[in-house]
């Protein structure tokens, strides 16, 4: 690797400027962080600075400046960017997004650099769901927010024969109440055989039934939903548009995330 260039990916990208753009960037050596590109027209080595900075595209990169907002002096990529049809692109728009939204600036995560990167080309496979789902649960780790799925609140545990509450704050307590009951009663209910089962997948890379990974998604999310707060993921709102019709697919790289209100571009 040529000095003072470290691998990125970018995260989104919005107009700056006179021609510029603000470009959110995952790195390696310094986590994510914001940066300006100037000049976005100009030649860098495989195209245009503008062509270069574009989600899911690998790349190096060189920064410079003190403050938060670093200049982008330098960009190259390494290989092609990763093509993601369809379904495949409202995911990787959905990672990028979370990563945005729960990544703190300037510190470094070497392991969820490499994930993610290895995670991006599989995406357009039919299995995605659990690789999205492994890189959810990697990124709540290593915030602090880990889930254990074979501990209860009390550190016992699971018993397979018990059912289990799950409560973000404190993760999984005994419950009275079946699975059957929740939505009426106390909200996500599992058993304790399917967190079991989720255990094996994520230890021993055992197969998950399709009841397990519905659950693995509803218990991530209310996870997940802790830390995202009241503002809704707008790529999310991206996927429903293109599903009513109302926004093409290709909409997405097209138009900034933060243009999406209700659903529907603007």
């Amino acid at each position: 690797m040529p000095a003072g260039l470290q691998p990125a990916w970018v995260l989104h990208r919005r107009s700056y400027g006179d021609g510029g753009f603000l470009v959110e960037m995952f790195t390696l050596d310094q986590g994510r962080l914001s940066t300006v590109l100037r000049g976005a027209r100009r030649k860098a080595r495989g195209g245009s600075a503008a062509g270069l900075a574009q989600p899911f595209t690998p790349l190096l990169i060189e920064i410079g400046g003190r403050g938060d907002l670093k200049m982008l002096r330098r960009i190259e990529a390494v290989s092609a960017g990763i093509a993601l049809p369809g379904r495949a692109l409202f995911s990787g728009l959905y990672i990028n997004e979370l990563l945005m939204r729960m990544l703190p600036r300037y510190d470094p995560q070497p392991g969820l650099f490499a994930q993610y990167g290895a995670l991006l080309p599989g995406l357009a496979d039919r299995d995605s769901d659990l690789a999205i789902r492994t890189l959810e649960l990697a990124l709540l780790d290593e915030l602090g927010y880990g889930l254990r799925f074979d501990r209860d609140s009390q550190g016992a545990d699971i018993d397979q024969s018990a059912h289990y509450r799950f409560d973000p704050e404190r993760g999984f307590t005994l419950s009275r109440f079946s699975h059957s009951e929740e939505n009426a009663v106390v909200g996500a209910v599992i058993s304790g055989d399917l967190l079991a089962e989720i255990h094996l997948w994520l230890t021993a890379g055992q197969n998950l039934s399709e009841q397990s990974r519905r659950e693995l998604k509803h218990i991530v999310r209310i996870a997940l939903a802790r830390h995202l707060g009241d503002k809704p993921l707008r790529s999310r709102a991206l996927l429903r548009a293109s599903l009513a019709g109302k926004a093409a697919p290709t909409a997405a790289l097209a138009e900034p995330v933060e243009n999406i209100t209700d659903g529907v571009l603007k």
